[in-house]
């Protein structure tokens, strides 16, 4: 009973016939090609649902990302190249916000002209 305590048991796996997966078509070429970034050229980067965030909330993630920048930038692999490019797209959405300001909801009653009011409330006499 020693014996067979002392002796590991062997696994048996899933017979694999290698010459039935293996065949000789030859394995697709894979050609790895440089970045077309330069070293020094920093990211393109594209923030999606800037348009939803509020004016407030715009300035508080670029003061957020700027200060994030600041303090661990350096130590980042790009060096913070990514980060600088994040907040450059919230600085263009908050430019074009500027350039481009919204349509201004009107009122009713501040959308109805002076002369439309014109004669209301008057009785004529006949």
């Amino acid at each position: 009973m020693e014996e067979q305590q002392q002796q590991p048991q062997q696994r048996k796996g899933i017979p694999l016939d290698l010459d039935t997966l293996l065949d000789d078509t030859p394995a697709a070429e894979l050609v790895v090609k440089p970045s077309a970034m330069a070293s020094d050229q920093e990211p393109q980067s594209v923030v999606l649902g800037l348009e939803e965030l509020k004016d407030y909330e715009l300035d508080e993630q670029i003061r957020r990302k700027k200060n994030t920048l600041n303090t661990s930038g350096k130590n980042l692999p790009d060096r913070g190249a990514k980060l600088r490019a994040v907040i450059r797209c919230y600085e263009e959405e908050v430019l074009r916000r500027k350039l481009n300001p919204p349509p201004q909801k009107v009122n009713e009653k501040q959308a109805t002209t002076s002369s439309d009011s014109v004669g209301e409330g008057l009785v004529l006499k006949a």
